[in-house]
């Protein structure tokens, strides 16, 4: 038995986002849509990001023509878009790219799910700060490209509320990690306390101090 068990631990795991299989028929996604969803995710969480049809029909009851029909189903509600990139090496690569999928589960959650949740929970902060909360939220599962866990939703609001770090600061922490294709929050964490011993305060004394490399 422990050897069979040993067989399922080395296909690996995919972290999928929960509110996405909650919600999808919310923002007209169909269930075969959701399932090649699941397959670029699969894919994209392995390192690759442009997957054939014949790959994705491979792992599915579908042949790779109704994969390239739900795919451009998916494209044309703009839910995922086809991308070129240029790596290290000036080499140009294509990518299938899932932010918008994304953002419109999120616009879904922010319009329905926490509305009616407001109208019942005590507010704990202002709103401009829970205004500012969510902008920084946002930006940050558009750059991963996944919803944030409850965690990494508390560093944020610590960073905000606890150590007072200013909105669009703990940004240009965001894109330089970003930049350096680290999606750590410990190494934003690392660069906003780098920050912060350089009396670095404002997001223009951080610009002008990225301006000089």
């Amino acid at each position: 038995m422990e050897n069979k068990s040993l067989l399922l631990y080395q296909q690996g795991f995919s972290s999928i986002s929960q509110a996405l299989l909650n919600y999808y028929t919310k923002i007209n996604i169909s269930d075969l849509e959701l399932i090649v969803l699941l397959q670029l995710e699969k894919y994209r969480q392995n390192g690759d990001f442009f997957p054939s049809n014949n790959e994705i029909s491979q792992h599915t009851n579908l042949s790779a023509h109704d994969i390239g029909q739900v795919l451009q189903s998916l494209i044309n509600k703009e839910l995922i878009e086809i991308i070129q990139t240029t790596d290290k090496i000036n080499k140009i690569e294509t990518q299938y790219r899932m932010d918008n999928l994304y953002e419109k589960l999120i616009d879904y959650m922010d319009n329905y799910i926490c509305e009616s949740k407001s109208e019942t929970e005590e507010v704990l902060v202002e709103s401009d700060h829970q205004d500012g909360l969510s902008y920084v939220m946002r930006q940050f599962e558009i750059e991963f490209g996944r919803l944030l866990s409850p965690i990494e939703r508390e560093m944020i609001q610590s960073w905000l509320i606890e150590d007072g770090y200013n909105e669009e600061i703990v940004i240009l922490a965001l894109r330089e990690s970003v930049l350096a294709q680290v999606y750590n929050f410990k190494y934003i964490d690392k660069i906003l306390l780098n920050w912060q011993k350089m009396n670095l305060k404002t997001p223009q004394q951080v610009k002008q101090y990225q301006q000089k490399f």
